[in-house]
């Protein structure tokens, strides 16, 4: 079983992964923390972690993965996944107000290694608009693919959350 969590700077991705690595002891992988790791301001380095990424779905049979599921690096990530063959769920964080996002990015850390060549208000605009997308349920459709909408506004949510997640998986017979 593959679970990949997508979603804005903010939206509470790393927070639901960790919550749902606790309960299910999978491997936690995010693609910030391979930054953190290698990427120093070189393109090529962006392209390492992509590619230690995409090997991570390779490798492990059961894996959270985390990243804000836009960007270029979609598409390579999709296409691991369909190889895969894997049972996989996407899941969608999502926050009913951006300003909640600018809020939880107060108390954030940002690398200085961030790769990309915006501002962070801009690229919290650009991410939503591409995730708001009406099509991305469909880009992230592939055979033994779930795709989840949830909300991570606070903690209910995330409980609210991880019970739709595990009862999901449940019914699948996964677990």
């Amino acid at each position: 079983m593959k679970i990949l969590i997508i979603g804005n700077i903010g939206s509470g991705k790393t927070t639901l992964g960790k919550k749902i690595q606790e309960i299910l002891g999978y491997k936690f992988i995010q693609i910030d923390e391979l930054r953190e790791k290698y990427f120093e301001k070189k393109v090529s380095e962006e392209y390492y972690c992509l590619y230690e990424f995409l090997k991570a779905i390779e490798d492990y049979d059961n894996v959270i993965l985390e990243f804000t599921g836009a960007g270029c690096h979609k598409f390579a990530i999709k296409r691991t996944f369909e190889l895969s063959n894997d049972n996989t769920i996407i899941i969608h964080c999502k926050n009913r107000d951006i300003s909640l996002i600018k809020e939880r990015l107060k108390h954030k850390e940002l690398n200085e290694n961030f790769p990309f060549n915006t501002d962070i208000e801009n690229h919290i605009k650009f991410i939503r608009e591409e995730l708001d997308n009406k099509s991305l349920k469909e880009f992230w459709d592939f055979k033994n693919s779930i795709f989840l909408n949830i909300y991570m506004d606070n903690t209910d949510d995330l409980t609210e959350s991880v019970n739709k997640i595990i009862k999901r998986i449940r019914v699948m017979k996964l677990i």
